[in-house]
């Protein structure tokens, strides 16, 4: 949150009738604040969604394959072929990262424990009790500050929340990018020696 300019400041004319802004800014920073960490989780919720859905993805492509590939690059009459050792190897490491990936993802949208904001009726009972005691809400001010003091729990187990999912999907997608890298570095090698050196193989 910024800081006024002394320009700003010396622009606000003193005496009685200077109109003070400060309750309604206070108040709008604070709902600002709330909005914010409420789209930071809606936005990390569809992310982990989406790295759910490549993951699955290149999981079953990956699989659909594979009868295919260890057919094409199997054991041969010497022994295991230096190509079938590679496939597997590669295939389990790959399959290896998209599972941790996968249970990342998931992890990232466990519910944790957040702050509930009081009902409408216990609300309102608060509410009537400061009135009937004498000592209710004197100014816009007091209004505002009590607006901010409500908001603060929820903004903190938000943030909580947000920074918990932030941590989990940051090494989802990083173990996502490794086995995809994975995966073009083997297809690349099986490439290049499928097409200069096919005795290599065997």
């Amino acid at each position: 949150m910024g800081k006024r300019s002394r320009k700003q400041k010396e622009s606000v004319a003193p005496g009685f009738d200077a109109v003070d802004y400060s309750a309604e800014y206070l108040s709008w920073m604070a709902e600002l604040s709330y909005r914010t960490e409420l789209s930071r989780r809606d936005s990390y919720e569809r992310l982990s969604n989406c790295l759910l859905s490549c993951v699955s993805i290149i999981s079953v492509a990956l699989l659909t394959v594979a009868p295919l590939l260890f057919e094409r690059y199997s054991y041969n009459d010497n022994g295991a072929a230096a190509s079938f050792v590679l496939l597997a190897s590669g295939y389990v490491v790959v399959m290896l990262l998209l599972g941790a990936s996968f249970l990342l993802s998931l992890l990232s949208q466990v519910r944790l424990k957040m702050s509930v904001l009081a009902s409408p009726t216990d609300l309102k009972e608060y509410v009537a009790g400061e009135v009937s005691r004498g000592a209710p809400f004197a100014s816009p001010m007091e209004v505002a500050e009590g607006k901010a003091k409500a908001v603060q729990p929820h903004f903190e187990s938000l943030n909580r929340k947000n920074e918990y999912m932030r941590k989990f999907l940051k090494a989802s997608m990083i173990l996502l990018i490794v086995a995809v890298s994975v995966c073009l570095f083997l297809v690349c090698l099986f490439s290049l020696f499928d097409f200069l050196l096919p005795s290599f193989w065997s």
